[in-house]
Parts: structure tokens; C-alpha cells; sequence
């Protein structure tokens, strides 16, 4: 059987239609009890700033070999869920 068909009728995508089908900085709607929020945001601190958080190097290793985030980006997210969440309280009025 030849391959000639399956290339033929693959489709080729363009760049600027990649652009259009990445959807990584896309909003994204979550539905998370308080007590959720609460552990989500307790491993975040744990992972950044316990006693077992890696260090300066063992980041930067975790970011090139790993690829994960930046500690400041866990940062970031760990502010924007505190947000929220005090928001979501107020809202609930407690």
C-alpha cells in the first residue's frame, strides 16, 4: 500500500493558522469548591516557599529540563487565586 495518498491528503496548516488554533492564552472557566481553592493554593505555597521548595538552581533546572514555570509565575497564579477567592467570599458573604 502506498503513502502517496495519506500525503496528498494531509492538510498543511500555515502559520497564521496555527496562531489561530493555539489556544494557550485562551480564558478558561473552572469550577472549584473554597476547600479546593484553599489546597490548590496550600501546594502552591508549599511547592514555592516550604522547607522542601527547590532552590534557585534547582529551578532553573526544573523550567530547561523539566519545562515548568518560573517560581514567579507560581507566584502570580497563587495571587490571582487569593483574588478571586477573597472575591468569591465577599460575594457569598462570609
Amino acid at each position: 500500500m502506498s503513502k502517496d495518498g495519506d500525503e496528498t491528503s494531509a492538510k498543511t496548516v500555515d502559520s497564521s493558522d496555527k496562531a489561530l488554533l493555539d489556544s494557550r492564552g485562551d480564558p478558561v472557566a473552572l469550577i472549584l469548591t473554597d476547600s479546593e481553592v484553599e489546597m490548590l493554593m496550600r501546594f502552591i505555597h508549599e511547592f514555592r516557599l516550604g522547607p522542601k521548595a527547590p532552590s534557585d538552581e534547582e529551578w532553573k533546572w526544573l523550567e530547561s529540563v523539566q519545562g515548568l514555570p518560573s517560581a514567579d509565575y507560581y507566584g502570580e497564579l497563587f495571587k490571582k487565586l487569593n483574588k478571586f477567592r477573597a472575591a468569591a467570599i465577599t460575594y457569598n458573604g462570609r
